[in-house]
């Protein structure tokens, strides 16, 4: 595979560009299209995906090493992440007991760290969950507002609300010193 990769080459970028590697991304890119929709179905949560997705990028980038051209390792990947990660963001950040905000309750900083990792690669990956944690920490407080157990007391009440504000603040510190002793990992 080695050799005729490299005679395609020997032809010309274009030529190799034309004939196999546009032809390669596209088959790529449906085969993760169709591997992402029967991750998020058979997955029991979100770290997991996040794991197989990883596996399927170093995959890719082996073979790349084995096979390819070295130009294509950033196109291959592109195509991996799109599918596998940019089209299920939002499934993925809302998944039922363990999507992004599961991750934050229970604490699960090493899925935190996996999807962070993920997530920031992408156009829209930090917006998508600050957008989810920001729908959180309102829902926190609107909760707290409504009680009406809360409001009886307006000391224990205001206590209460910064109770949980330095909660959050420890917890993101916490969260972010782990995500980023990830990244350098």
């Amino acid at each position: 595979m080695k050799d005729i990769i490299k005679m395609l080459m020997d032809l010309g970028p274009s030529v190799y560009q034309q004939v196999f590697e546009q032809p390669f991304l596209d088959a790529s890119a449906t085969f993760y299209r169709g591997e992402s929709q029967r991750l998020i179905e058979c997955c029991c949560n979100c770290g997991e995906y996040l794991k197989k997705t990883e596996k399927c990028l170093n995959e890719e980038i082996d073979r790349v090493v084995c096979y390819l051209d070295a130009k294509s390792e950033v196109k291959v990947t592109n195509v991996v992440e799109k599918e596998m990660i940019e089209s299920q963001m939002n499934c993925l950040v809302h998944m039922e007991n363990s999507g992004l905000v599961d991750m934050v309750i229970e604490d699960k900083y090493d899925d935190l760290a996996w999807i962070y990792n993920f997530f920031r690669r992408l156009p829209n990956g930090l917006s998508v969950i600050r957008d989810a944690m920001t729908s959180h920490i309102r829902e926190t407080g609107k909760q707290l507002v409504i009680d009406p157990e809360q409001v009886k007391d307006p000391v224990e009440f205001v206590q209460r609300l910064l109770e949980e504000k330095i909660n959050m603040i420890k917890s993101s510190i916490l969260r972010l010193t782990t995500i980023r002793r990830f990244k350098t990992l």
